[in-house]
């Protein structure tokens, strides 16, 4: 006779649930990718908060401006419209001006943009907006700059993130598919690279400056040097980390010298260098020179914190005495 066997079913069935949701059961992140995680949703969020500060922006200046037409007649309406046109053509006429005097007699800038290779998405992404604030610099009058281009292929994600920026509408901008050494005299061409050994000591105006278009998260260095290099052109670094030999006093002639340099050691802090200095007083505001830290500290602003920055210690410092003083009777009264 053969046995039978009653056999639950469910019970199989949720053994095997429970084993597919172990196996689906996602691994844990590491501490770096928690770090990039977090990141990358804190840049979403800034990214989010820009843009609706922005629509606030408009619609707060839109409520202004139905505000101020509610309140004319159809002839002071007509008016305003039409000194608008008026002011705004004057503006494009103004601004098409200078972008071709930039291009007239601007120096020439080139960016190098022979480097796509080494650049991840990301990266070109980055460098089609850091050219565009460049060409916007020129259109708001800030940069008188004549742009060049070069190496530009229309293959490349570079010119693919540039057409976001309306590229090819660009006036006056110069845009070549060679390279730089092709189109221009190498012996009237400097490279600017921070690798070089040498410090760029003064701009001339007949030479053609050249800027690598590279951004490179992961550092590749003496990238645009060694090309440079290769073609036999000059590389120059700009004097922004040029070591500085700041001025020793070893005898102070006088008395108001030497205050002046203690009080300037007090508020500035010179950056490893010893070229970028900042300001303890006016939050860490940088200065490139010792003309600009010489010019800030002779401000009306400087003084003005540092009159404040002085009231507050002199706060401070009455609160510590009868903290003291409050610590030293109850001492008294305990003994």
């Amino acid at each position: 006779m053969d046995a039978t066997y009653d056999v639950d079913w469910s019970d199989v069935e949720d053994v095997d649930a429970e084993g597919e949701a172990q196996e689906a059961k996602p691994a844990r992140l590491s501490k770096s990718q928690k770090k990039a995680l977090a990141k990358e949703r804190y840049r979403e969020w800034r990214r989010q908060k820009r843009h609706r500060n922005r629509r606030e922006m408009r619609k707060r200046e839109q409520q202004a401006r139905s505000e101020l037409l509610s309140g004319m007649t159809d002839e002071e309406r007509s008016a305003f419209f039409l000194q608008e046109r008026k002011l705004a053509e004057e503006r494009k006429l103004q601004q098409e001006a200078f972008i071709q005097d930039a291009h007239d007699n601007g120096m020439p800038i080139c960016i190098n943009c022979t480097f796509h290779e080494f650049m991840n998405e990301k990266e070109s992404k980055s460098l089609a907006r850091q050219i565009a604030g460049m060409y916007s610099k020129i259109k708001k009058n800030e940069a008188k700059v004549k742009l060049i281009i070069t190496g530009m292929s229309k293959d490349t994600a570079l010119y693919k993130h540039l057409q976001f920026f309306n590229v090819d509408a660009w006036k006056q901008v110069h845009i070549h598919s060679q390279n730089y050494w092709e189109l221009f005299d190498t012996r009237n061409v400097v490279v600017l690279t921070p690798d070089a050994e040498e410090y760029i000591e003064e701009v001339e105006s007949d030479k053609v400056y050249i800027i690598g278009g590279l951004v490179d998260v992961n550092v590749k260095k003496k990238t645009t040097l060694t090309q440079a290099k290769e073609r036999g052109v000059t590389a120059l670094a700009l004097p922004i980390k040029k070591p500085n030999k700041r001025r020793t006093v070893k005898t102070v002639e006088s008395d108001e010298s030497a205050e002046q340099s203690q009080k300037e050691d007090d508020v500035i802090v010179y950056m490893p260098g010893g070229k970028v200095a900042k300001c303890k007083v006016c939050k860490g505001k940088t200065m490139l020179n010792e003309d600009a830290v010489k010019k800030h500290l002779d401000s009306k602003a400087h003084k003005k914190n540092q009159k404040k920055g002085e009231k507050d210690a002199l706060e401070a410092e009455e609160v510590r005495k009868r903290f003291m003083k409050r610590m030293e009777s109850l001492e008294r009264r305990t003994e």
